[in-house]
């Protein structure tokens, strides 16, 4: 249950951001998922999953890296706003 509050959190916040995002409900491992996202061109991946119950952290996945690191929920949401609004502004689209 806590993990769905969690996930529920990061796509609120996300949302707030304007950042695109996408919510993988679908069976399957953690690594299938991954592959999922990777194909799609997804460019970061926060996973919510049993440790966060522990520990209030999400795991931050680069897709290109493919470098993985816990953070706090804030944490990941923080990084994740900083890198896209980088990446956009050096596009010229902010």
């Amino acid at each position: 249950m806590i993990n769905i509050y969690v996930m529920i959190c990061v796509v609120t916040q996300l949302k707030k951001r304007g950042i695109s995002h996408r919510v993988d409900e679908a069976a399957g491992s953690i690594g299938r998922r991954y592959a999922r996202t990777d194909e799609i061109g997804i460019p970061f991946g926060v996973t919510v999953d049993f440790d966060t119950v522990k520990t209030s952290t999400v795991t931050l996945r680069e897709r290109n890296s493919t470098r993985q690191v816990r953070l706090s929920v804030r944490g990941s949401l923080s990084r994740i706003n900083v890198v896209t609004y980088e990446l956009m502004s050096r596009c010229g689209q902010v």
